[in-house]
This record gives C-alpha cells, structure tokens and sequence, in this order.
C-alpha cells in the first residue's frame, strides 16, 4: 500500500481481478458445454437428470453433516458435489477456503 500524505493507495493486479470474475463464467459455460443445461426456446434449463443427481448429492452432503459424520466425509461429500458442478476443487482448495 502506498501512503500520499493525507491519501491512501492499494495498488492491485488487474489480470487477478479478471481472472476472478472469469471463473463463474467458465463454470456455466462448462456445464453447457458437456450437455447439463438445455437451452430452449432462449431459456436455460437444467437437464431433468443433471438435477437429479444434484439433489442427490445436495441430501448426502445434508445427512452427512446432521448424521455426525467425519469432517473429512464431509469435505468428500461437498468436494463431489462441487465438482459435479464443474468447480473443479480439490482437499487442498477446500482447507485453504474452511
């Protein structure tokens, strides 16, 4: 940080921002990509089976908090639900963000 007498300065990278701001987009593109959203009539729609699964996986992540499991059967259940939603994520990820 850059200090001007009675002014402050945060000098941040622009490209990090723009990455940051990237990523949602990736994520839904992605899932249009591999066939997970239906696009008709101009509207986007998850595919009948793709929620499906979500909400399966949505319920094992649920019974898996409230059922007193593991913290790393947790993280497992919550890592395959984010990357079925093509968050690509990892253990390490997921620490850094907890």
């Amino acid at each position: 940080m850059l200090s001007d007498r009675n002014k402050q300065w945060i000098l941040r990278n622009d490209n990090t921002l723009r990455a940051a701001r990237n990523i949602p987009r990736k994520w839904s593109q992605s899932l249009l990509m591999q066939g997970l959203i239906d696009r008709a009539a101009g509207d986007f729609k998850i595919s009948k089976n793709f929620a499906k699964q979500l909400i399966k996986l949505q319920k094992s992540v649920r019974s898996k908090v409230s059922g007193g499991s593991s913290v790393q059967e947790v993280k497992d259940a919550v890592l395959k639900l984010l990357n079925t939603l093509g968050v690509t994520s990892d253990r390490q990820t997921l620490d850094y963000f907890i």
